[in-house]
């Protein structure tokens, strides 16, 4: 019994002593910390429910989905109400511009048609020469004369060009030329054109050409 004894303590002893030293465990170095993740959480739950795509089971958004709802009748009235301001003012720059164009244009057609006219006075003063030579109402011309001179004058009145006011008329520096004084018997005449020497014309807003007159002047 002893023996046995023996012979296991002898094995113990000789299995601790082929059994290799046990190796120092060496602590690793903790791994540096990894910085944390931001997550960035988008709730597209309001936008889908402005969109008509809402379920009935999403939660209420504390209000502020409401409020949104709420306000965004009003902000698209005042974007129409804006548009339709930006409109009109649109309108209204566009007829002003060619309200002044249309006036720019008729100014410069009289204008053109004066200076068109100015050209053609002379033949008239000769027709006015014409009819005025002594006996010419006895010839078989004159007839003919007068009727080419008034057509002309009806011609000169379509393209708005009329025959500053003459005889009887009160003198106006701005239209007449006064060339002479006549005596006058008549206290009414003082003043006024006596006679014309040469016609005058003028449009609606210019002269085309003043008229030469003699002025009456009264003694009493």
């Amino acid at each position: 019994m002893g023996r046995r004894k023996s012979k296991r303590n002898d094995a113990i002893e000789e299995a601790v002593t082929e059994s290799p030293e046990p190796k120092p465990v060496v602590d690793a170095e903790p791994d540096e910390p990894a910085a944390p993740v931001e997550v960035k959480v988008v709730d597209k739950r309001r936008f889908a429910r402005l969109l008509g795509f809402g379920g009935q089971d999403d939660p209420p958004d504390d209000g502020r989905a409401e409020d949104s709802d709420s306000r965004l009748p009003s902000y698209v009235e005042e974007l129409k109400r804006r548009v339709e301001a930006a409109e009109s003012a649109s309108r209204d720059e566009v007829e002003a511009a060619r309200t002044r164009l249309e006036r720019h244009f008729e100014s410069r057609l009289v204008t053109a048609r004066a200076e068109m006219a100015a050209g053609l006075l002379d033949v008239l003063d000769n027709l006015d020469r014409a009819l005025g030579v002594p006996g010419a109402a006895d010839s078989p011309l004159y007839e003919g004369i007068a009727t080419t001179r008034d057509l002309f004058i009806r011609k000169l009145a379509d393209m708005g060009i009329e025959p500053v006011p003459g005889v009887g008329e009160p003198f106006d520096p701005e239209s007449h030329e006064a060339l002479d004084a006549v005596d006058v018997e008549d206290e009414a005449m003082d003043g006024r054109i006596a006679e014309v020497l040469q016609r005058g014309f003028r449009t609606s807003d210019r002269l085309v050409r003043p008229a030469f007159v003699r002025v009456g002047r009264w003694h009493g």
